[in-house]
C-alpha cells in the first residue's frame, strides 16, 4: 500500500464517517495534516539550531507571531 493510501486510511480510521471530494480530501485532510507535521519539524530544527548556538532566538514581549 502506498504512503498516500495509508495516510487517507489513517484519516478515515480517526474519522469513520469521513466523506469528501478529491479536492476536499487533498485540501482539508492531507494538506492540513502535512502543515501540522511540517510546522513541528521546522520547530524541532530551529530548536536544534538554537541549542547549537548557530542561530539566535529573539523573544518579543508581545509573544510569538502566528
Amino acid at each position: 500500500m502506498s504512503a498516500l493510501a495509508r495516510e487517507i486510511l489513517e484519516y478515515l480510521e480517526c474519522n469513520p464517517g469521513g466523506c469528501d471530494t478529491l479536492v476536499g480530501i487533498t485540501k482539508w485532510w492531507l494538506l492540513k495534516k502535512r502543515v501540522r507535521t511540517e510546522t513541528n519539524d521546522v520547530q524541532n530544527a530551529l530548536d536544534e539550531l538554537v541549542r547549537l548556538e548557530l542561530v539566535l532566538q529573539k523573544i518579543e514581549p508581545y509573544g510569538p507571531v502566528s
